[in-house]
């Protein structure tokens, strides 16, 4: 779908406002958007992705710890989360929605999986592959696994529970797979 103002780019922003029960949506293009961030009577500058992630998963401690232990409980109860690699703060991803460096989504785990649970159908990429690349082994293994969890999900609604035990069991056998995988290549 081609962009509503320029009718060159992408549509990759799609805005819905309903009104009176009446539906209108935008399509734009992310240039467009930027031009003109208020169009369609919504201020995309107004959305701060680190306000979305940190309030879904409940919120915070904007507090650094004192005692110089970085993923330490503060006198208030709430963890102070700061990336040992990069030195990023919990308050730094609230403020901006952006990571220090890989090593964040690690620390950050806690707080970011609530929220991508609620925004994606889990916390692990099944979608496409861009193309050209190559999937690695592990790649490969954790969509098979998905996909067997859901045929998995159809066989026990429909109540097939000898077919769900065998998948059961290819999805335990991928999974053991996976782990001899990652332990051998954290061993070199």
């Amino acid at each position: 779908m081609l962009c509503e103002i320029c009718g060159k780019n992408e549509a990759t922003i799609h805005i819905e406002e309903i009104t009176d029960g009446k539906s209108k949506t935008l399509h734009l293009c992310g240039e467009c958007m930027a031009k003109n961030p208020s169009l369609g009577g919504v201020d995309i500058n107004a959305f701060n992705l680190g306000d979305i992630i940190c309030n879904w998963a409940g919120g915070v401690n904007k507090k650094h710890s004192d005692n110089g232990d970085n993923n330490s409980e503060s006198s208030d109860n709430k963890k102070t989360v700061i990336c040992d690699v990069c030195g990023w703060t919990a308050e730094k991803l609230h403020k901006t929605g952006r990571m220090g460096c890989p090593e964040c989504y690690r620390y950050f785990h806690d707080m970011l999986a609530p929220a991508l649970n609620t925004m994606h159908r889990g916390i692990t990429h099944t979608g496409k592959n861009p193309a050209g690349n190559a999937l690695s082994p592990e790649r490969e293994i954790l969509i098979q696994i998905s996909a067997l969890k859901n045929e998995q999900k159809k066989c026990i609604a429909a109540e097939d529970y000898e077919q769900a035990a065998v998948l059961r069991d290819k999805i335990s056998s991928l999974e053991e797979d996976l782990k001899r995988q990652n332990t051998g290549a954290e061993n070199e």
